[in-house]
């Protein structure tokens, strides 16, 4: 369905090929093939998955053109700025660094958007003011899939009360920027190591292992290197 539109990546990718002249092959998977796999696919993951799904397919893919190794840019996005936190995040601090007593504001803001249930307002919208007082708690913001005030309509009151004492989540996500910040390392790097510690090495790097071993795939992640990082 991306055939023809500005989602294909694939004329792209062609083009790279033939300035390079290595050798290229196109791989196109429709509805069917999709729904084939989907149930090995679940059966496989060990975790929920973000872009396992993506992962998967791929090594599935290659696997079936005989490769045993392959490389991937993962953590490409971490270090050169692609994830569009690199932008929203210092954006809405900016925004927000206008707005007095914000914290209060956005806890009673907050109340007020999860009582009124506005439908076409996205459910983390309602946290935009009490997460914006600092990148880390942004970080969450951007990152999260379900904000802490919203998931006790999810999970029982004992099982989210003794979750999230364990978790910490906000002060753990905080201690991954504090020297930096303390420092006045710039906020593309702040944000940077948030990406690499908590989205690339708690969710991608265990989605491209499993997802790619499945095929006997051996995925190399050279930007993840640390000799490249110290460089850097």
């Amino acid at each position: 369905e991306y055939v023809g539109t500005p989602d294909d990546e694939d004329p792209l990718a062609e083009e790279t090929a033939r300035i390079l002249r290595s050798d290229h092959i196109t791989v196109r998977i429709g509805r069917d093939e999709f729904e084939e796999v989907l149930d090995d696919f679940l059966g496989t993951m060990d975790q929920p998955a973000i872009d396992g799904l993506n992962t998967f397919l791929v090594s599935r893919a290659a696997a079936k053109q005989g490769l045993k190794v392959a490389l991937s840019g993962l953590g490409g996005d971490e270090i050169f700025g692609g994830y569009p936190s690199f932008r929203q995040i210092p954006k809405l601090l900016k925004w927000t660094s206008r707005i007095p007593a914000k914290k209060v504001l956005g806890r009673a803001f907050q109340q007020i958007v999860r009582k009124v249930h506005l439908p076409l307002m996205p459910p983390k919208m309602a946290g935009l003011l009490a997460y914006s007082g600092d990148i880390a708690s942004a970080y969450f913001l951007r990152r999260a899939l379900h904000l802490e005030d919203d998931l006790d309509t999810l999970l029982d009151k004992n099982t989210l009360t003794d979750g999230l004492q364990k978790l910490a989540t906000i002060e753990a996500v905080t201690a991954t920027v504090d020297s930096l910040d303390t420092s006045g390392v710039t906020k593309h790097a702040q944000i940077s190591a948030l990406e690499s510690c908590w989205y690339m090495r708690n969710q991608l790097l265990r989605d491209t292992d499993w997802s790619s071993m499945a095929h006997g795939l051996e995925v190399r992640v050279p930007y993840v290197d640390v000799t490249l990082l110290e460089r850097l």
